[in-house]
């Protein structure tokens, strides 16, 4: 069963909406289980996030949501953001654009960005 929650600002025009899934029920949030998916091809389970830089985070999700989604009409969650949202947020949010033949979506993307910052 999944319950939505609307939260409202002072002036009662709707905020922010916040869904609940049952535990265990990935098909109540397919769009998440495939960005998990996408993560882990960063890192696998047994890897650890603890020296995850933000500028890395932002850098792996650039890659994430710039692969487009056949069940987005082969758009990117980019592409859909920014077109709804604009994109001031998402510049705000340091996510990029990442060209179709460029995106990584390997352990590589994050390992020769580490090593170009090293040097």
């Amino acid at each position: 069963m999944q319950i939505e929650l609307n939260i409202l600002s002072k002036n009662g025009e709707q905020r922010t909406k916040i869904f609940y899934c049952d535990p265990y029920s990935s098909c109540q949030k397919a769009e998440i289980e495939r960005n998990h998916q996408f993560i882990r091809f960063y890192y696998p389970k047994s890897k650890s996030f603890k020296d995850l830089t933000q500028e890395e985070l932002e850098l792996m999700l650039s890659h994430i949501n710039s692969y487009n989604r056949k069940n987005k009409e082969d758009k990117s969650p980019y592409e859909i953001f920014e077109f709804i949202y604009g994109k001031e947020i998402l510049d705000k949010l340091n996510i990029k654009k990442i060209e179709y033949d460029e995106i990584d979506l390997t352990e590589k993307l994050l390992r020769d960005f580490r090593k170009k910052k090293k040097n």
